[in-house]
């Protein structure tokens, strides 16, 4: 186990499927590509964000990355954990946590926002605003 496995994990081209709102096509973005993107977000290495540190930050935006993984597609929490080296149920605590930082954080939930337009191409300005 180690980093290592979670690298190759990364590697892999398995893809991450959604279901999309009628009349709209399916799209779909590799995980590597999406723990990318969050990185980018979040201005955090992908060793970092693999890895075991919790700092707030890198824990913000496993939350989020852990969100949108569960919403987006049926991966099992293990499968999850697999990926990010963590137990299913830290994935599940996660996944909870990022929940709750969208709802209730402006700097989150943008963060958020342009996440999803970039990996998905979906525009969450059309979408009802938490914070006005």
């Amino acid at each position: 186990k180690g980093l290592c496995n979670c690298y190759i994990h990364l590697k892999t081209k398995i893809m991450i499927s959604y279901m999309a709102a009628p009349g709209v096509s399916v799209k779909s973005v590799s995980r590597r590509r999406l723990i990318s993107i969050v990185c980018e977000e979040f201005g955090i290495s992908i060793d970092k964000f693999i890895g075991p540190r919790r700092d707030r930050q890198l824990s913000e935006a496993r939350a989020v990355f852990c969100y949108i993984i569960r919403r987006r597609t049926e991966d099992t929490l293990m499968k999850l954990g697999e990926l990010l080296n963590r137990d299913y149920t830290t994935v599940l605590h996660l996944s909870k946590k990022g929940d709750a930082l969208i709802e209730t954080c402006r700097e989150t939930n943008d963060k958020y926002k342009e996440i999803i337009a970039r990996a998905f191409g979906e525009n969450q300005k059309n979408q009802i605003n938490l914070f006005t």
